[in-house]
């Protein structure tokens, strides 16, 4: 162990470093008993002049009375008794109530007690042996104090602090713009207001940019990030750049290795790679496809095959089947339409796989979102393009067999603009939408009208006229409104 001995660096070996600190020890209790001596033989040298006065105290009050200053009654002390100049300005400042006969008696007292001190101090500076004494009992009093189990574990393997035991679980809003650009924000930073709010700005975009995608998680999450070119890639959440509400965000292709031009499709949030678990594809030409969590668990930085697209197609959606016997899908059309069906009639695949139908496109129809079912009881709110929306409990949706042309989801029109996103929520949920500008609203779910399957919807947000609503996801419930 490096140490400084006598200002000079030295490594010493543990019994070195116990013999330093004996020589240590021992040099601080005889400064300290050094230190205490003088302060006891002084005060004793006070005591004794406080004596003398006393047995004299007639004559030296009349010497006193007689002084014509301060200066010359502490001469005529020194000179006619013998006091030193610290005795005389110690009898010249005493009380008048050290007359007393207690007073006397307490002088009298302390003196003996300092005499006392005074010799055992002498004794202890004279012998060495005495100062091993007593650095033996101050040892055995700081281990009576402190003595107590060791609360360390000593273990032949360290421990490894991984990125993620530094980082705060709290709940996020991530943001994609069409050009790449990605943060995250605090959700608490997104204050709820009513429906039909102009929101806040969120984004501050460049020319010809524009927000394509938000989606919530938790810092600690892992983020599978899919592409334009069918490739999936990983990214811990805690690793996307915590920036400004009005920040326009890094180029997510320098946080991931994305190919130039590749672009983000859509996301999901994970915290294990279960093998049980399954992914589900679905297109813009009404493809969908499965397969197992387990084989994107080794995704290298140049990222994976997910799903192999036709030039003329791409993804819309992916999503995380936890129970595939149980959860249903449920895919949206641009112009209104949607089906229903389990996701257990469709067969997992490989990677490098196309899919198969999961719905017959009107023509000029195409595929805008979808969404996993998991709670029976759920309802599905529609979002357009406008800013309209509405929910609408499931029981109105009719299962079909995969394939089927699907039934009207939302009645849409000039006012209020195609279908956008669909997603499943409960009263106890708020929504976040955000526009193509980048302006955030963030609404309870419970302001939203429950109302019919064949609807056009109620406003949810207002939106310019050169912006359309681009994304939308949702979160925990804040219990404070903005008015």
């Amino acid at each position: 162990m490096l140490s400084l001995v006598n200002n000079v660096p030295r490594v010493l070996n543990l019994k070195e470093m116990l013999n330093e600190y004996i020589k240590h020890r021992f040099d601080v209790i005889t400064r300290r008993t050094a230190f205490d001596l003088d302060k006891a033989e002084k005060r004793a040298h006070i005591l004794k002049g406080y004596q003398i006065a006393l047995e004299n105290i007639d004559r030296i009050i009349e010497l006193i009375r007689a002084s014509s200053d301060g200066t010359v009654a502490r001469e005529q002390l020194i000179e006619k008794y013998a006091f030193t100049d610290i005795q005389a300005r110690s009898i010249l400042d005493m009380k008048l109530q050290r007359l007393t006969g207690l007073e006397r008696e307490k002088i009298d007292t302390e003196f003996k007690e300092i005499e006392a001190l005074i010799k055992e101090l002498r004794e202890v500076l004279e012998d060495n042996n005495k100062i091993y004494d007593i650095m033996k009992k101050e040892l055995l009093e700081l281990k009576e104090k402190y003595a107590d189990k060791r609360r360390t574990k000593i273990e032949e393997e360290r421990m490894e602090i991984l990125p993620e035991d530094l980082i705060k679980d709290e709940e996020i809003i991530i943001t994609y713009t069409n050009k790449g650009y990605v943060k995250r924000i605090e959700a608490s930073k997104y204050k709820a207001q009513r429906r039909g709010g102009k929101g806040v700005s969120a984004l501050n975009t460049i020319e010809d940019d524009y927000a394509e995608k938000i989606t919530s998680a938790s810092t600690l999450d892992t983020i599978m990030v899919f592409t334009d070119r069918g490739k999936v890639y990983n990214i811990r959440a805690y690793e996307i750049p915590d920036l400004s509400r009005q920040s326009r965000g890094r180029l997510l292709s320098n946080i991931i290795n994305l190919s130039e031009g590749e672009k983000v499709r859509d996301t999901i949030v994970i915290k294990e790679f279960s093998p049980e678990k399954e992914v589900v594809f679905i297109t813009k030409n009404g493809l969908i496809k499965k397969t197992s969590l387990g084989e994107f668990k080794n995704i290298n930085n140049s990222g994976l095959i997910a799903i192999k697209t036709k030039e003329d197609d791409d993804i819309i959606f992916v999503g995380l089947i936890e129970d595939v016997n149980k959860e249903e899908i449920l895919i949206a059309t641009h112009d209104g339409y949607c089906t229903r069906f389990l996701t257990d009639t469709i067969r997992a695949t490989g990677r490098s796989t196309q899919g198969v139908k999961a719905i017959t496109l009107r023509k000029g129809d195409m595929v805008v979102s979808a969404m996993l079912i998991k709670n029976p009881e759920t309802d599905i709110l529609t979002i357009t393009e406008n800013g309209y929306g509405k929910r609408t409990s499931l029981d109105e949706y009719p299962q079909y067999n995969r394939g089927g042309k699907g039934v009207i989801n939302l009645k849409v029109n000039e006012k209020t603009g195609k279908v956008v996103s669909v997603l499943e929520v409960s009263e106890d949920e708020e929504l976040m939408c955000i526009t193509s500008n980048g302006i955030v609203i963030r609404t309870s779910i419970n302001e939203i009208s429950r109302i019919g399957r064949a609807t056009q919807g109620v406003r949810i947000m207002k939106v310019a006229d050169d912006e359309k609503v681009a994304a939308i996801t949702k979160i925990k419930k804040e219990e404070d409104l903005e008015n």
